[in-house]
Formats: C-alpha cells, sequence, structure tokens
C-alpha cells in the first residue's frame, strides 16, 4: 500500500520584495520517510524547508502557494497549533536557538505536553547525553557544539512530531559527532515513527539517510527521485556535477574516494639564529577540510604559516602545494592560491584608502581587470560577507573591529584562493562577533569550497572550527588527531591546556 502524504507543497514561491528566491516548487513527503533536499548556496533549498513552518517571514520574505499536512491546508487559523504540535525543526546553529540564559532541561521541559522533569532526564537520555541529571541543570554554553545539537533533537522530539526539519543540523560539527548525529536522527526516527526532512551540502549524509531527493538550483527543482535512483543515474548535467564534487560512500560496498590532499609538509625545520623555532613539523590536509593549530605564544604556529605563504625561505624539509613544491611557486602566484587572514584587521587595512577599493586594486592587478569590471566582483565579495552597502566607501577607522575583519575576509576571497589561513583572525573580537565572524567563515567555507588552517590559542574556538587539530609546544607537535578524539584523549600537554580554560 501506498504511504499516504504528510505534506504536499503547490507551486511554492518565495520574494524578497520583487525578487524570486524559490520558483514555482512542488513536492510531497510520505509518512515515516526520509526527504534530502541538496543543492549549492541560494539555491533555494533552506528556504524551500523553513516555509513549510512559515518561518519565511521573520527574514521579511514573502510565500505564495499552497502547503498542505495531511490533506489540510495550512492556513492561518491552523499554522500555530501545526508548529506547535505536529512539526519540529533542527537548526544549524543550536546557540541561535537555545535560551543562553536557560538551564538545558527548563528548554526540553517547555517542549513537552505534559510537564515533567523525570520525561526530561528520558529525553536526555534518548538522545545520549551522558548525566542526564548533570545535564538538566547545565546551561548551553557549558555543553560542546554536539551535545547543544543533541538538546535541540530532545527539544524537537519531545512532543512527538509528525515531522522533523533538520536544517543544516550537522554542518558545525566535526565528522565524528556528525556521525553520532546522524545514527541518532536514524535510531529516533524509526522509534517515533515520524517524517524527516533533511536540508544539507553534504551529499554523503543525504545518501546516507534519506529515501527521496530533491535537487535544486536557482530557486528551481532541477532533478528529483529515489535515492538510489538519483545518485546512480542521475540525468541533469548539474546533478552530475553535485555529485561529481562530491565524494560519495556507498555503504553497502564501504567504496570511497579519497578526497584530494591539498597541502603536505615534510620534516619542516627553521632555526632563526641558534634558536630552534620549529622541529620536524609533519602534517597534511585534505581539501575542504580545516586543520587547526594551538599552542601557547611562541609554540610556532604564526611561524608556519610564514613558511606556507613563502614570508620564511629559509627553512628544511618540504612544503608541496597540489603536489608542486612551493619553492618553485612564486609568491605572487602563490597569493592567489594561499590567503591570510590576520588577527589585527585595522594593522592589514590601508587607513587612506575607502574599503572598496581595497578589494579594487588586488583584483585588478591579479585578474588583469578594468576599474569597472573590478568593482563588480569587489561587490560580489563585500556581498559574500555581509558587509552593509553603505560602508563600501567609507574608511577603516569609520568601521568596528567586526566590519573591519569582514572586509579582510573579502580581499582574501577576492583573489579566489583555495587555502585560507586563518591567524588568530577573532582573537581581537568581543564574544558576540567572534560567533558571526567564525558562522561566516564556516558558511563561506562551504559555498566556495575552501580548506582552512585556524590558528588560535583558544581552544574553544579551534575546536569548534576544525576537522583535525595540531597541538604545538616550542616548535614541535606533542598531539595531533581529530578534534573529538583530541579532547577525548589528551596528550599531558593538551591537557594541561585544556585544564587551563575550565
Amino acid at each position: 500500500m501506498k504511504s499516504s502524504k504528510i505534506i504536499s507543497v503547490k507551486n511554492l514561491k518565495i520574494f524578497a520584495k520583487q525578487t524570486a528566491l524559490v520558483k514555482g516548487v512542488s513536492f510531497e513527503i510520505n509518512e515515516n520517510s526520509v526527504l534530502g533536499i541538496i543543492g549549492e548556496s541560494g539555491s533555494g533549498k533552506s528556504l524551500t524547508a523553513l516555509s513549510i513552518l512559515n518561518l519565511i517571514k521573520y527574514k521579511g520574505l514573502t510565500q505564495t502557494g499552497k502547503i498542505f499536512f495531511k490533506n489540510e491546508l495550512i492556513s492561518k487559523n491552523n499554522i500555530e497549533d501545526i508548529i506547535k504540535n505536529k512539526i519540529s525543526i533542527i537548526f544549524q546553529d543550536p546557540m541561535s536557538f537555545l535560551n543562553p540564559s536557560m538551564r538545558c532541561g527548563n528548554q526540553i521541559n517547555e517542549a513537552l505536553k505534559v510537564r515533567d522533569k523525570q520525561s526530561v532526564l528520558d529525553l536526555i537520555e534518548k538522545v545520549k547525553i551522558p548525566n542526564p541529571v548533570e545535564t538538566y541543570n547545565k546551561y548551553p554554553h557549558e555543553l560542546s557544539g554536539g551535545q547543544q545539537q543533541r538538546i535541540m533533537i530532545a527539544i524537537a522530539i519531545a512532543k512527538n512530531p509528525d515531522l522533523i526539519i533538520a536544517d543544516e543540523a550537522t554542518s558545525s560539527l566535526d565528522s565524528l559527532v556528525k556521525k553520532d548525529i546522524l545514527n541518532l536522527l536514524i535510531e529516533l526516527k524509526k522509534e517515533f515513527k515520524t517524517s524527516l526532512v533533511i536540508v544539507s551540502h553534504n551529499l554523503n549524509l543525504i545518501y546516507s539517510i534519506s529515501n527521496y531527493v530533491l535537487v535544486m538550483n536557482k530557486g528551481r527543482i532541477v532533478e528529483k527521485g529515489t535515492t538510489k535512483q538519483l545518485f546512480k543515474k542521475p540525468k541533469e548535467e548539474y546533478t552530475k556535477n553535485l555529485i561529481k564534487e562530491n565524494k560519495i560512500v556507498d555503504k553497502k560496498s564501504g567504496k570511497q574516494r579519497k578526497a584530494n590532499t591539498i597541502l603536505v609538509v615534510k620534516n619542516l625545520d627553521l632555526s632563526l639564529g641558534n634558536k630552534i623555532i620549529l622541529d620536524n613539523i609533519n602534517f597534511k590536509i585534505k581539501k575542504g577540510e580545516t586543520l587547526g593549530l594551538i599552542g601557547q605564544s611562541g609554540s610556532g604556529k604564526t611561524t608556519i604559516s610564514r613558511c606556507l605563504t613563502g614570508f620564511y625561505k629559509n627553512y628544511n624539509g618540504e612544503i608541496k602545494y597540489d603536489g608542486i613544491n612551493i619553492r618553485e611557486i612564486s609568491r605572487y602566484k602563490l597569493s592567489r592560491k594561499i590567503q591570510l587572514i590576520f588577527q589585527d584587521p585595522y594593522s592589514a587595512l590601508n587607513p587612506n584608502i575607502k574599503i572598496i577599493n581595497q578589494i579594487i586594486d588586488p583584483i585588478m592587478i591579479h585578474f588583469k581587470m578594468n576599474k569597472n569590471e573590478a568593482k563588480t566582483l569587489a561587490i560580489e565579495y563585500l556581498n559574500k560577507v555581509e558587509l552593509k552597502k553603505h560602508l563600501f566607501n567609507k574608511y577603516p577607522s569609520e568601521l568596528s573591529g567586526g566590519e573591519r575583519q569582514r572586509v579582510v575576509i573579502a580581499r582574501a576571497l577576492s583573489l579566489k584562493p583555495e587555502l585560507i589561513i586563518c591567524d588568530e583572525c577573532v582573537s581581537a573580537l568581543d564574544k558576540s562577533i567572534q560567533n558571526a565572524i567564525l558562522k561566516l567563515l564556516n558558511k563561506l567555507k562551504i559555498e566556495l569550497k575552501l580548506t582552512y588552517i585556524f590558528i588560535s590559542h583558544d581552544l574553544s574556538l579551534v575546536k569548534y572550527m576544525s576537522d583535525e587539530i595540531i597541538v604545538l609546544k616550542n616548535g614541535i607537535i606533542v598531539d595531533q588527531n581529530s578534534a573529538n578524539a583530541i579532547f577525548k584523549k589528551p596528550k599531558d600537554y593538551t591537557k594541561k591546556l585544556i585544564e587551563a580554560i575550565i
């Protein structure tokens, strides 16, 4: 017997004033199924999912078309009841949803139809957070990113919904935590017999969990079908390219194409005078990953970045970028491949040149464009970093620290590098601005398929940003592992660093 429809979307259109962002989208979601929505940034996938809950109104957008929940038209009269009792959502960044001043247990309790502490403890246990009683009394900031997301999932399932929408719910998590969250969602789907909508740029995730897939591009569905059918025999060129760019793991066969290694550092040594600065440094970075470098001042973090960018050349050992020894690449060409974002954006900008021109000038030099062409590209990148338009013609002194850092990021991006080194790039900013810049960096990483080296003395920031982490002490690597493993099983020196921030 065919599954009945839980959601039917008919001719959905979403507008920003007169501009159509989603253009006549229609699809259905079956009961007890998983729908995956994929596409590049700006394709309209998140907007489409959020429209089911009418959440786009909070973005100042409008929508037309019809959305049915179990054959009942969702309208102003019933949407609050449906959202409250039938549909839940899990956002990308749990800290933007969770109340920082309310204990986690109380936030879950609020989502329950009948409030009960034991039920909350059961839910915390169900989402596999250890020590439920302790977690109940903690505030969100006292939990790891993965635990925060589990609290979000607990809130989502508290009302036993018919549908859960997960909007990039694992994109900011490290690979091991991503896997745990994915497995948890699968388990909970089976237990609660709920339907899932998974919005993600991660095609492996979509491939692993979904039954049916929508492929979106520029606000339209360009292809849809069963997961197996769409991934094995895509029809549209856009879909083929998406799949080609991503390394898809077949769970049954276990086959996977290895991600390309973009940077290899081998036996790197550097001395300044009689002082050893770096001693036998070895690591690799794969495309699309973030490598974190942590350590106290003087540990060698910034020195490594200067070797990678060609500033220091008197090192021993080998540094290869995309298979080519960087000694064979001119600094001019290397700057097109590797860019730096510095700690102090004010000193990195010319105080006498307007913001827009600080982006235009390097574009003209590197891409041999005229000023009008370069200006168009400069505006594009300033928009990408979400800098307000009225600031484009200001001088650096007229901008805040966070705004100046966005300009520095835009300038780095404008040369279209593949690898960006973030050297203490948020340490001079307050916490709220830090968070905004880190979210922006993660968004751009996905959108532009960037690789990062993230340098910081702040362990929590490195953990949040990184896939792999290297711990340095006096120019020597003393610990090296995945971000999750580093914090779960730290070596002696790393343990001391962790204890120092508690």
